[in-house]
């Protein structure tokens, strides 16, 4: 029995000992094993990990880079449209959609309807 025990530290004893090493000093160090650098959440405000927080930052970046470019896209779209218009003499009171790609006329304004004379003008008086 005693051989047996000796045969398995030597051959597992090691990293027994090494796991154990490790457990223990996260333990005194006062972080868990999952991850020492846990996300929390105290008095209403969660704040997450700082991997987290550096991925966040990443994806910030590249949606602030990506509506910069739409916006530059469309000042272009509707510069070339204003261009078209020159190129071809239309009116620059045209209305461009820029989904469809047409210009057409803005509607005519409706003229007001005649007001109605009040009622009691109406009547004559006896």
């Amino acid at each position: 029995m005693k051989d047996l025990w000796n045969r398995f530290l030597r051959q597992y004893g090691m990293i027994v000992m090494l796991i154990l090493c490790f457990t223990g000093l996260g333990m005194i160090a006062g972080h868990n094993i999952k991850g020492a650098d846990a996300a929390k959440c105290s008095a209403g405000a969660c704040v997450p990990t700082e991997l987290q927080m550096a991925k966040l930052q990443l994806k910030q970046r590249d949606a602030i880079d990506a509506n910069r470019a739409r916006n530059q896209a469309l000042a272009a779209l509707q510069q070339y449209a204003v261009e078209v218009e020159k190129e071809n003499g239309w009116p620059s009171t045209l209305l461009v959609d820029y989904d469809k790609l047409t210009f057409t006329e803005p509607p005519k304004p409706t003229p007001p309807a005649p007001a109605e004379p009040p009622k009691d003008a109406a009547k004559p008086k006896k």
